[in-house]
């Protein structure tokens, strides 16, 4: 066996654990899920994990609960890879959010997300917010804009996503959705 100073670089870090455990007891799968709720987190478990996921969010609170909505707003992604008028429809649903919640406490307000995987995209979504949201708004609902790997980690109780793709759009914008870590992220993020 090599020193693992000179092994490729390539070698993952599971690798490394799996040629170095000795027993199967020393290895946990980490498989329950906490964070989406069922009807978000199901596409996922059974695409990505082979339905290997425990939902633990899968409680009476949430049962019947609707968690996802898909809404086509159609527009042209123009010549820099932004799509406009997903923008601004993005933009009214969270300007209806923040009135909805005017009259809660800061502590209650929903945390907002705005992904889309194409930093075209959340750049001009990002200038797009600076002119129609105020810097409070932004604070009291914790509005945070950025690509799949921006969210990595991440949770908001509201995800809206901007794919920026039109019927016309290059194909390699739709090989990168195609990206299994790519649209794993971007739709657990709720």
């Amino acid at each position: 066996m090599l020193p693992i100073a000179i092994k490729p670089i390539i070698e993952s870090l599971l690798d490394f654990v799996l040629e170095n455990t000795s027993s199967s007891e020393q290895v946990s799968l980490l498989d329950e899920h906490y964070r989406s709720l069922p009807d978000i987190i199901a596409f996922s478990n059974h695409k990505f994990y082979g339905n290997s996921l425990r939902v633990m969010s899968s409680t009476p609170a949430n049962k019947g609960r609707q968690s996802v909505f898909i809404k086509k707003v159609g527009g042209v992604q123009d010549e820099n890879g932004t799509n406009s008028l997903e923008a601004e429809a993005i933009l009214i649903h969270i300007k209806e959010v923040i009135v909805q919640e005017e009259e809660l406490p800061n502590e209650h307000c929903s945390s907002i997300g705005v992904l889309s995987p194409f930093r075209n995209q959340t750049d001009y979504l990002s200038e797009y917010f600076k002119t129609h949201l105020t810097f409070e708004d932004i604070k009291r609902h914790k509005i945070r804009l950025g690509t799949p790997y921006h969210f990595q980690g991440e949770e908001r109780d509201i995800m809206l996503l901007s794919m920026a793709l039109d019927n016309n759009s290059h194909p390699a914008g739709f090989k990168y959705l195609n990206k299994e870590d790519v649209f794993n992220v971007a739709i657990t993020r709720a």
